[in-house]
């Protein structure tokens, strides 16, 4: 009985957790846009540097594959204020740079799944290895 008064307190803890952490993202969600389709020879430099005309820049990323350590074609840019952004949307949206057009939308969420957030260790097939 403990056990399982124990497990949901830290189920319901988890649940909170995720909640700020979705409060949060929705807040920098409005002013982060996606630029898809670019080049992988486009720097974070270049973007910072192409997309700061609308305004104020916090953060540029550009992932890449683990495997091959090159750029996945796309990134994030995010504005301090949600008015650069969809300025940077309506004005480079079908864009060209680099010899690409383009493609920047405004950032969906990423989805967080809760089973990611437990351990290792949790799992019963852990102990039998």
């Amino acid at each position: 009985f403990v056990k399982k008064q124990n497990t949901k307190k830290k189920e319901e803890r988890t649940r909170k957790i995720f909640f700020l952490i979705n409060i949060m993202e929705e807040d920098s969600q409005n002013r982060t846009v996606y630029i898809g389709n670019i080049d992988e020879t486009v720097t974070t430099e270049t973007l910072r540097n192409i997309f700061m005309t609308f305004g104020d820049i916090r953060s540029v990323d550009i992932p890449k594959d683990p495997a091959t350590d090159k750029p996945k074609g796309f990134a994030f840019i995010e504005f301090d204020d949600e008015e650069d952004a969809e300025s940077a949307i309506d004005n480079y949206d079908d864009a060209e740079i680099l010899g690409r057009v383009i493609r920047v939308k405004k950032a969906r969420p990423q989805k967080h799944k809760l089973y990611m957030s437990k351990p290792i260790w949790s799992s019963e097939d852990y102990l039998k290895s």
